[in-house]
């Protein structure tokens, strides 16, 4: 995954977003390489479910049977997914 840790200043939100945007070739996102687009933190069923939630990247759009979202969006929604080790490790008890 991607080094952010906002105490340490490694990388952060707006750089996530930025690397993902400047990484990613195409002006969309396909679902069935969401997996690719995220660094492996989101599969296809996974980003299908979101959808079906109401909760996925903001923009879907589909083509034919397939399901693209728009490459910024896609960015932001992944950049809003992460929150530090410390709030995990808080919610877990």
């Amino acid at each position: 995954m991607w080094p952010v840790n906002k105490l340490e200043g490694i990388m952060n939100r707006q750089e996530l977003i930025q690397s993902l945007i400047n990484n990613w070739h195409g002006d969309i996102v396909p679902r069935t390489k969401f997996y690719e687009f995220s660094g492996g933190a989101f599969k296809p069923g996974t980003m299908a479910n979101r959808d079906c939630r109401k909760m996925g990247p903001k923009g879907r759009m589909m083509l034919g049977k397939s399901i693209y979202y728009p490459k910024a969006e896609a960015a932001v929604w992944v950049a809003d997914q992460l929150r530090p080790l410390e709030s995990a490790e808080a919610a877990l008890g």
